[in-house]
């Protein structure tokens, strides 16, 4: 409590004097209550800071190791450019890996069915039950729908699907969780690659990305291994033809520098095997006295085979009799 003395000027000629208590609340410190605030929330913060760092740091590794394989695999595909089983061998280890996956395939196309072209993780048990057991396409299977709907199939837990009916798969590989993405070329399948876990857990859409970048580069594989093989048969048929184009130069200046028929038919027969790819091979020539073909020119067999042969008939052989009724070539097995 404070006390002021007050004087009055003088009123009617009588001064005035009286004294006025007056009492003053204490000042606060301003800020104060923002200051505590901020000392509880402090912790707080710094919690939240390090819960968004590790995060970062966990995310950060995550996207380096999947980097560091994809490019991998890419190292894979040049060096094996043409060694298809290689390349999926690697692309379903990384994926099954990287994707936290306990068991991975990738299933191709053979005839109307799918069979697995690639494994990784799977049981001995497993491996040989699917290897025998073709996947027929529908929505029973997630390689079905995958093949049928060109997109990717997840399912969290197979159990709990009503429509995926490969019961007795599940029961031998032991699977719950699955998801299988396809491999498009323009829009057409060539694939699928298979994920399964043991426990009922979603992949994450991070992973199944992933997934997708590898069967980008399956597709890559395949059809570079496609386009070499097009090449190679194409090479092999030009091949074959200037081959053929040889012998029959060879045959013809044969025939046109001497009457000698031994000689023409020699380099006829002999021409005939080489460019067909067989062992040995004969001419026979109708005789008109006796009424019956006579071996005339042979080429890569035996002394023993060739007197066997010329003590034989034509009507003997087989190939022969049917060439001479039908008058065309004839292929019979031995």
């Amino acid at each position: 409590m404070a006390r002021v003395h007050q004087a009055s000027p003088r009123h009617g000629g009588v001064a005035v004097c009286g004294a006025r208590a007056a009492a003053r609340k204490p000042m606060k410190a301003r800020g104060s209550k923002t200051a505590q605030l901020k000392r509880h929330n402090a912790p707080a913060a710094v919690r939240r800071r390090e819960t968004k760092i590790a995060r970062l740091t966990r995310e950060l590794s995550e996207a380096l190791k999947q980097q560091a394989a994809t490019a991998d695999v890419l190292k894979v595909i040049s060096r094996s450019t043409f060694d298809l089983q290689t390349v999926l061998d690697v692309l379903v280890e990384s994926a099954a890996r990287l994707c936290d996956a306990d068991m991975a395939a990738i299933v191709r196309q053979k005839g109307s069915t799918y069979q697995h072209a690639a494994t990784y993780g799977m049981p001995p048990k497993f491996d040989a039950f699917m290897a025998g057991r073709p996947i027929s396409l529908g929505r029973e299977t997630v390689t079905g729908r995958a093949v049928y709907e060109g997109k990717t199939i997840h399912i969290p837990d197979v159990l709990a699907d009503p429509d995926y009916a490969m019961t007795d798969t599940q029961r031998v590989g032991g699977y719950r969780a699955i998801i299988g993405v396809p491999l498009l070329r323009d829009g057409h399948p060539m694939g699928v690659i298979v994920l399964m876990r043991r426990a009922p857990r979603p992949f994450t859409d991070q992973q199944i990305e992933l997934v997708k970048t590898f069967a980008d580069q399956g597709v890559i594989a395949i059809e570079n291994v496609r386009l070499f093989d097009e090449v190679q048969a194409r090479t092999r048929e030009l091949s074959q033809s200037v081959e053929e184009l040889r012998a029959l130069g060879e045959v013809s200046q044969t025939v046109n520098s001497t009457l000698d028929l031994e000689t023409v038919l020699s380099a006829i027969v002999s021409n005939a095997v080489q460019l067909s790819g067989t062992e040995a091979g004969t001419i026979y020539v109708f005789d008109e006295a006796p009424r019956e073909f006579q071996l005339r020119a042979n080429y890569g067999m035996s002394g023993s085979l060739i007197d066997a042969v010329e003590s034989q008939r034509a009507e003997i052989s087989k190939a022969v009799a049917l060439a001479i009724e039908r008058r065309q070539p004839i292929q019979t097995p031995i």
